[in-house]
């Protein structure tokens, strides 16, 4: 099950986006093996360069300056209510540090496996 709010469900087609070239060209236009280094690194270039793009879009997307500010007339206490554009529940500029770890753990594994 997939778990979004706003625009955060956009992670997907960016890293996709970013990825799918980069393997298309290492690895059937080249004709690198899947599992070969230069396809690796295409994987890596791929997140890093999605997670670039994630950041300032979710960055963006979750600007304060979108907060609107409330004021409960009984108790005078404010809250702010502002955009959020979650996925799996963490921020969207969030998964820019989460991506870059998974790249790596997916190097990793592809190496050693």
């Amino acid at each position: 099950m997939i778990v979004w709010r706003g625009w955060g469900i956009l992670i997907l087609p960016i890293v996709a986006l970013c990825m799918a070239p980069l393997q298309f060209l290492t690895v059937e236009w080249l004709k690198f093996p899947e599992q070969s280094l230069p396809a690796n690194l295409a994987l890596i270039v791929g997140f890093f360069l999605s997670a670039i793009i994630i950041w300032f879009l979710g960055k963006r997307l979750n600007s304060k300056t979108a907060e609107r500010v409330f004021v409960d007339k009984e108790s005078g206490q404010e809250f702010k209510l502002g955009p959020q554009h979650l996925f799996f529940y963490i921020r969207m500029e969030y998964w820019a540090f989460i991506l870059p770890v998974i790249a790596v753990i997916i190097f990793i594994a592809r190496l050693v496996g």
